[in-house]
């Protein structure tokens, strides 16, 4: 009996550090498919280009420069190119992906994550400089909903600088 429970302990162990080791290694693959959709954000969100397109569907002829960034570095990155061929096939046997990680929620998330990050920043920043003035314009558009911009102007490092806030 002690050797059949011996036994039963080392198979459970083992099943377990097997189970531990593909559960780390997922984590990482979703960690690097992350790390590139950040990128991909940051590039767009500092060149000021729209994320999505017209229909975001597989056989849309625009599909937003997101999805689009996306299946250009599916290319030359063999991170994303897996990625992209595991969704394409749950895709085609009508079973849905775990994580795609590409949805315009998730896209909407990175935004938000990025903008909270930059305004901390800017933050740091303001409270760095101690005197700082805050910018409000107000503009009615044609369906006569106001709406105000924000704007903080402090200065740092003996630079003014001017970060738009919020609208």
């Amino acid at each position: 009996k002690g050797f059949q429970s011996q036994a039963l302990d080392i198979a459970l162990e083992t099943a377990d550090r097997e189970l531990k080791a593909a559960r780390d290694k997922e984590k990482q693959r979703n960690r690097e498919i992350l790390c590139r959709l950040i990128s991909i954000t940051l590039y767009l969100a500092r060149q000021g280009l729209p994320f999505r397109g017209d229909s975001e569907s597989s056989t849309s002829e625009n599909r937003g420069n997101f999805l689009e960034l996306v299946e250009l570095f599916s290319k030359y990155d063999s991170v994303i190119k897996l990625h992209l061929d595991v969704i394409k096939e749950k895709q085609e046997t009508l079973k849905r992906p775990q994580v795609s990680l590409l949805s315009n929620r998730t896209q909407n998330d990175l935004i938000k994550a990025l903008a909270i990050s930059v305004r901390r920043v800017i933050l740091e920043e303001i409270h760095k400089s101690k005197i700082f003035s805050i910018l409000m314009d107000e503009t009615t558009d044609v369906s006569h909903m106001e709406q105000v911009s924000l704007v903080a102007r402090y200065v740092h490092d003996f630079k003014v600088k001017e970060r738009f806030i919020q609208v």
